[in-house]
């Protein structure tokens, strides 16, 4: 493990989770050892890492399968299911399916640009208009074979796609709000 790597990316993950002001998670990642001037060490990468993966959206099934080496983290949030409502009703409005949507494009490319560093972690977005869920949409991740992958990098991909997810609302919201201003004038 490259200590002074994963230090590096830790704090640029501490100023990430600052620009995207998720506060309550720099308080708990504030709490880990780094912050006291320790040694990073193994155990502090990979609980600072949870603390965000696991916490960055508002909910995070996290399942570990030990004969297969296989983690899966399912997360959902309402920011994602916003930001699928607007892209459904930006398309709809611009009469374009889903494979011509270039909000679902951006989404899969910021996926596949926040998990593509690593062959041992397959992601997959889950869109689901007809869902009686809470939460209609979901982010999947899977990771293989823990010391062939960074957890810091892991973590700071699933803040990137929460800050993609939150900007991209702000985008489609305003985007639709100006159609819709143009349409009834």
């Amino acid at each position: 493990m490259d200590y002074f790597r994963d230090a590096f990316h830790l704090v640029y993950l501490f100023r990430l989770l600052l620009d995207i002001k998720r506060n309550d998670l720099v308080e708990q990642f504030l709490d880990y050892p780094l912050s006291d001037g320790e040694c990073v060490d193994y155990d502090t990468v990979y609980e600072a890492a949870g603390c965000v993966t696991g916490g960055i959206f508002e909910t995070t099934a996290d399942y570990y399968n030990e004969d297969k080496e296989v983690n899966t983290y399912v997360m959902a949030d309402k920011v994602m299911n916003d930001f699928y409502s607007l892209a459904d009703e930006y398309g709809e409005l611009n009469c374009l399916g889903e494979e011509d949507n270039p909000y679902f494009k951006k989404a899969d490319k910021k996926a596949h640009d926040c998990f593509g560093f690593s062959y041992n972690i397959s992601w997959l977005i889950s869109h689901d208009r007809e869902s009686k869920s809470r939460f209609k949409n979901k982010l999947v991740i899977l990771t293989y074979e823990y010391e062939d992958y960074s957890f810091v990098g892991l973590a700071i991909g699933v803040a990137r796609m929460y800050e993609f997810f939150t900007e991209a609302c702000a985008e489609l919201s305003k985007l639709l709000f100006k159609e819709t201003e143009a349409e009834a004038a």
